[in-house]
Protein backbone atom coordinates (compact mmCIF):
# COMPACT_ATOMS: atom_id res chain seq x y z
CA UNK A 1 0.00 0.00 0.00
CA UNK A 2 1.21 3.50 -0.81
CA UNK A 3 1.60 6.00 2.01
CA UNK A 4 -1.78 7.46 2.92
CA UNK A 5 -2.26 11.22 2.57
CA UNK A 6 -4.32 13.05 5.18
CA UNK A 7 -7.36 14.71 3.63
CA UNK A 8 -7.47 18.00 5.57
CA UNK A 9 -10.90 18.90 4.22
CA UNK A 10 -12.35 15.59 5.39
CA UNK A 11 -10.63 16.02 8.76
CA UNK A 12 -12.09 19.53 9.14
CA UNK A 13 -15.59 18.26 8.29
CA UNK A 14 -15.30 15.40 10.79
CA UNK A 15 -14.20 17.80 13.54
CA UNK A 16 -16.95 20.30 12.72
CA UNK A 17 -19.58 17.54 12.80
CA UNK A 18 -18.64 17.08 16.46
CA UNK A 19 -19.62 20.68 17.26
CA UNK A 20 -21.99 19.49 19.99
CA UNK A 21 -19.08 17.86 21.81
CA UNK A 22 -17.00 21.00 21.30
CA UNK A 23 -19.74 23.12 22.92
CA UNK A 24 -19.99 20.73 25.87
CA UNK A 25 -16.22 20.83 26.36
CA UNK A 26 -16.30 24.63 26.15
CA UNK A 27 -18.90 24.72 28.91
CA UNK A 28 -16.84 22.35 31.05
CA UNK A 29 -13.72 24.43 30.46
CA UNK A 30 -15.57 27.64 31.29
CA UNK A 31 -16.95 26.16 34.52
CA UNK A 32 -13.59 24.80 35.64
CA UNK A 33 -11.69 27.98 34.88
CA UNK A 34 -14.51 30.02 36.39
CA UNK A 35 -14.19 28.04 39.62
CA UNK A 36 -10.41 28.46 39.57
CA UNK A 37 -10.81 32.20 38.97
CA UNK A 38 -13.23 32.53 41.91
CA UNK A 39 -10.88 30.69 44.26
CA UNK A 40 -7.92 32.77 43.10
CA UNK A 41 -9.70 36.09 43.67
CA UNK A 42 -11.04 34.67 46.97
CA UNK A 43 -7.48 34.19 48.20
CA UNK A 44 -6.62 37.71 47.09
CA UNK A 45 -9.65 39.02 49.01
CA UNK A 46 -8.50 37.28 52.22
CA UNK A 47 -5.01 38.72 51.78
CA UNK A 48 -6.47 42.21 51.30
CA UNK A 49 -8.66 41.86 54.40
CA UNK A 50 -5.65 40.71 56.45
CA UNK A 51 -3.63 43.67 55.17
CA UNK A 52 -6.43 46.12 56.08
CA UNK A 53 -6.73 44.65 59.60
CA UNK A 54 -2.97 44.92 60.07
CA UNK A 55 -3.14 48.52 58.89
CA UNK A 56 -5.97 49.31 61.31
CA UNK A 57 -4.11 47.83 64.29
CA UNK A 58 -0.94 49.66 63.39
CA UNK A 59 1.04 46.45 63.11
CA UNK A 60 4.64 46.71 61.98
CA UNK A 61 5.06 46.22 58.23
CA UNK A 62 1.46 47.18 57.44
CA UNK A 63 1.03 49.03 54.11
CA UNK A 64 0.95 52.80 54.35
CA UNK A 65 -1.60 53.27 51.59
CA UNK A 66 -5.28 52.40 52.17
CA UNK A 67 -6.02 48.80 51.15
CA UNK A 68 -8.96 48.23 48.83
CA UNK A 69 -10.75 44.94 49.36
CA UNK A 70 -12.03 43.47 46.12
CA UNK A 71 -14.65 40.74 46.71
CA UNK A 72 -14.10 37.29 45.25
CA UNK A 73 -15.37 37.15 41.69
CA UNK A 74 -15.00 35.37 38.38
CA UNK A 75 -12.70 36.90 35.79
CA UNK A 76 -14.29 36.90 32.34
CA UNK A 77 -10.91 36.37 30.68
CA UNK A 78 -10.38 33.18 32.70
CA UNK A 79 -13.78 31.83 31.64
CA UNK A 80 -13.07 32.60 27.97
CA UNK A 81 -9.60 31.07 28.22
CA UNK A 82 -11.02 27.88 29.70
CA UNK A 83 -13.67 27.61 27.00
CA UNK A 84 -11.17 28.13 24.17
CA UNK A 85 -8.53 25.79 25.63
CA UNK A 86 -10.99 22.93 26.15
CA UNK A 87 -12.44 23.41 22.64
CA UNK A 88 -8.95 23.15 21.13
CA UNK A 89 -8.13 20.20 23.39
CA UNK A 90 -11.22 18.30 22.20
CA UNK A 91 -10.60 19.13 18.54
CA UNK A 92 -6.91 18.24 18.90
CA UNK A 93 -7.63 14.83 20.44
CA UNK A 94 -10.16 14.07 17.71
CA UNK A 95 -7.70 15.18 14.99
CA UNK A 96 -4.96 12.93 16.40
CA UNK A 97 -7.40 10.00 16.58
CA UNK A 98 -8.39 10.64 12.94
CA UNK A 99 -4.77 10.74 11.77
CA UNK A 100 -3.85 7.57 13.68
CA UNK A 101 -6.99 5.72 12.58
CA UNK A 102 -5.91 2.82 10.35
CA UNK A 103 -9.29 2.06 8.82
CA UNK A 104 -10.37 2.89 5.28
CA UNK A 105 -12.23 6.17 4.82
CA UNK A 106 -14.78 7.22 2.23
CA UNK A 107 -12.44 9.97 1.02
CA UNK A 108 -9.61 7.50 0.33
CA UNK A 109 -8.57 6.87 -3.25
CA UNK A 110 -8.09 3.13 -3.87
CA UNK A 111 -6.19 3.81 -7.08
CA UNK A 112 -3.54 5.82 -5.23
CA UNK A 113 -3.38 3.51 -2.23
CA UNK A 114 -3.56 0.08 -3.90
CA UNK A 115 -3.24 0.72 -7.64
CA UNK A 116 -6.71 -0.71 -8.36
CA UNK A 117 -9.52 1.20 -10.14
CA UNK A 118 -11.96 3.09 -7.93
CA UNK A 119 -15.31 1.79 -9.18
CA UNK A 120 -17.56 3.65 -6.80
CA UNK A 121 -18.18 5.40 -3.50
CA UNK A 122 -21.50 4.79 -1.79
CA UNK A 123 -22.45 7.37 0.86
CA UNK A 124 -23.68 6.34 4.26
CA UNK A 125 -27.43 6.03 4.56
CA UNK A 126 -29.11 8.36 7.06
CA UNK A 127 -30.05 6.85 10.42
CA UNK A 128 -33.55 8.34 10.21
CA UNK A 129 -33.16 9.88 13.67
CA UNK A 130 -33.20 13.66 13.68
CA UNK A 131 -30.70 15.32 15.97
CA UNK A 132 -31.14 18.69 17.61
CA UNK A 133 -30.06 21.44 15.18
CA UNK A 134 -29.54 18.84 12.43
CA UNK A 135 -29.60 21.67 9.88
CA UNK A 136 -26.12 22.61 11.14
CA UNK A 137 -24.88 19.11 10.27
CA UNK A 138 -26.38 19.42 6.80
CA UNK A 139 -24.58 22.73 6.25
CA UNK A 140 -21.27 21.21 7.37
CA UNK A 141 -21.70 18.21 5.05
CA UNK A 142 -22.62 20.58 2.22
CA UNK A 143 -19.33 22.39 2.84
CA UNK A 144 -17.49 19.06 2.66
CA UNK A 145 -19.21 18.20 -0.63
CA UNK A 146 -18.60 21.61 -2.22
CA UNK A 147 -17.39 21.20 -5.77
CA UNK A 148 -18.71 17.64 -5.98
CA UNK A 149 -22.08 16.34 -7.03
CA UNK A 150 -23.94 14.78 -4.12
CA UNK A 151 -25.37 11.36 -4.96
CA UNK A 152 -28.01 9.45 -3.06
CA UNK A 153 -27.18 5.93 -1.97
CA UNK A 154 -29.32 4.46 -4.75
CA UNK A 155 -27.69 6.65 -7.40
CA UNK A 156 -24.22 5.72 -6.17
CA UNK A 157 -25.05 2.00 -6.26
CA UNK A 158 -26.44 2.29 -9.80
CA UNK A 159 -23.35 4.18 -10.94
CA UNK A 160 -21.06 1.61 -9.31
CA UNK A 161 -22.97 -1.18 -11.07
CA UNK A 162 -22.36 0.48 -14.43
CA UNK A 163 -18.64 0.85 -13.68
CA UNK A 164 -18.38 -2.81 -12.68
CA UNK A 165 -20.34 -3.92 -15.77
CA UNK A 166 -18.13 -1.94 -18.15
CA UNK A 167 -14.87 -3.26 -16.72
CA UNK A 168 -16.26 -6.82 -16.61
CA UNK A 169 -17.34 -6.62 -20.24
CA UNK A 170 -13.97 -5.16 -21.22
CA UNK A 171 -12.39 -8.30 -19.77
CA UNK A 172 -14.99 -10.64 -21.38
CA UNK A 173 -16.26 -11.78 -17.99
CA UNK A 174 -19.66 -13.30 -17.29
CA UNK A 175 -19.14 -13.80 -13.56
CA UNK A 176 -17.37 -12.13 -10.68
CA UNK A 177 -17.37 -11.90 -6.89
CA UNK A 178 -17.86 -9.01 -4.53
CA UNK A 179 -15.33 -9.52 -1.77
CA UNK A 180 -14.83 -7.64 1.49
CA UNK A 181 -14.22 -7.70 5.22
CA UNK A 182 -16.60 -6.78 8.02
CA UNK A 183 -19.56 -6.16 5.70
CA UNK A 184 -22.44 -4.75 7.71
CA UNK A 185 -26.11 -5.31 6.99
CA UNK A 186 -26.44 -2.17 4.87
CA UNK A 187 -23.25 -3.01 2.95
CA UNK A 188 -24.60 -6.48 2.19
CA UNK A 189 -27.88 -4.87 1.06
CA UNK A 190 -25.92 -2.70 -1.40
CA UNK A 191 -24.06 -5.80 -2.64
CA UNK A 192 -27.42 -7.51 -3.18
CA UNK A 193 -28.58 -4.54 -5.24
CA UNK A 194 -25.36 -4.65 -7.28
CA UNK A 195 -25.90 -8.37 -7.81
CA UNK A 196 -29.43 -7.76 -9.13
CA UNK A 197 -28.34 -4.98 -11.49
CA UNK A 198 -25.42 -6.96 -12.90
CA UNK A 199 -27.53 -10.10 -13.25
CA UNK A 200 -29.80 -8.13 -15.57
CA UNK A 201 -26.75 -7.56 -17.78
CA UNK A 202 -25.86 -11.25 -17.84
CA UNK A 203 -23.10 -11.07 -15.23
CA UNK A 204 -23.42 -13.59 -12.40
CA UNK A 205 -22.33 -12.24 -9.00
CA UNK A 206 -21.46 -13.95 -5.73
CA UNK A 207 -20.83 -12.11 -2.46
CA UNK A 208 -18.02 -13.36 -0.21
CA UNK A 209 -17.75 -11.67 3.17
CA UNK A 210 -14.77 -12.05 5.52
CA UNK A 211 -12.66 -14.17 3.17
CA UNK A 212 -9.72 -13.63 5.53
CA UNK A 213 -11.50 -15.06 8.55
CA UNK A 214 -14.16 -17.51 7.36
CA UNK A 215 -13.06 -20.88 6.02
CA UNK A 216 -16.13 -21.36 3.82
CA UNK A 217 -15.72 -17.98 2.12
CA UNK A 218 -12.01 -18.61 1.55
CA UNK A 219 -12.67 -22.02 -0.01
CA UNK A 220 -15.10 -20.47 -2.49
CA UNK A 221 -12.25 -18.38 -3.91
CA UNK A 222 -11.23 -21.51 -5.80
CA UNK A 223 -14.10 -20.90 -8.23
CA UNK A 224 -13.65 -17.14 -8.53
CA UNK A 225 -12.28 -15.73 -11.78
CA UNK A 226 -12.48 -12.01 -11.03
CA UNK A 227 -13.25 -9.91 -7.97
CA UNK A 228 -14.32 -6.44 -6.90
CA UNK A 229 -13.44 -5.33 -3.37
CA UNK A 230 -16.31 -3.80 -1.39
CA UNK A 231 -14.99 -2.23 1.79
CA UNK A 232 -16.84 -0.45 4.59
CA UNK A 233 -15.38 2.91 5.61
CA UNK A 234 -14.58 2.96 9.31
CA UNK A 235 -14.75 -0.84 9.57
CA UNK A 236 -12.09 -2.34 7.29
CA UNK A 237 -8.43 -1.91 8.19
CA UNK A 238 -5.94 -0.85 5.54
CA UNK A 239 -3.90 -3.94 6.41
CA UNK A 240 -6.93 -6.17 5.73
CA UNK A 241 -7.22 -4.79 2.20
CA UNK A 242 -3.51 -5.51 1.71
CA UNK A 243 -4.09 -9.09 2.86
CA UNK A 244 -7.16 -9.51 0.65
CA UNK A 245 -5.26 -8.32 -2.41
CA UNK A 246 -2.32 -10.59 -1.60
CA UNK A 247 -4.72 -13.54 -1.25
CA UNK A 248 -6.45 -12.77 -4.56
CA UNK A 249 -3.16 -12.36 -6.41
CA UNK A 250 -1.88 -15.69 -5.01
CA UNK A 251 -5.01 -17.35 -6.41
CA UNK A 252 -4.46 -15.64 -9.78
CA UNK A 253 -7.81 -13.88 -9.41
CA UNK A 254 -8.24 -10.76 -11.52
CA UNK A 255 -8.95 -7.72 -9.32
CA UNK A 256 -11.22 -5.42 -11.28
CA UNK A 257 -11.25 -2.61 -8.72
CA UNK A 258 -12.86 -1.54 -5.50
CA UNK A 259 -15.92 0.17 -4.03
CA UNK A 260 -15.97 2.01 -0.69
CA UNK A 261 -19.18 2.12 1.32
CA UNK A 262 -19.64 5.04 3.72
Amino acid sequence: MEEREIDLKDLAVKVLLHWRGVIIMMLIGALLMGGYSYMKTGKEEKAQIAAREAQASGAEGAPAEPVEVIPAHVEVKDVLMGAVLFAFLYAGIFAVAYILDNKIKLCDNLEKLYQIPQLGKIPEAGSGKKKLFSFVDRRIRAFGNRGMRKLTGEEAVNLAAVSVRLIAQANNLTSLSLIGCNMTEDTLADCKRLEQLLDQEGIAVTVLNNVLYEETAMEQLGWVEAAVLVERAGATFYSEIDQELALLYRQNILVLGGIVKG
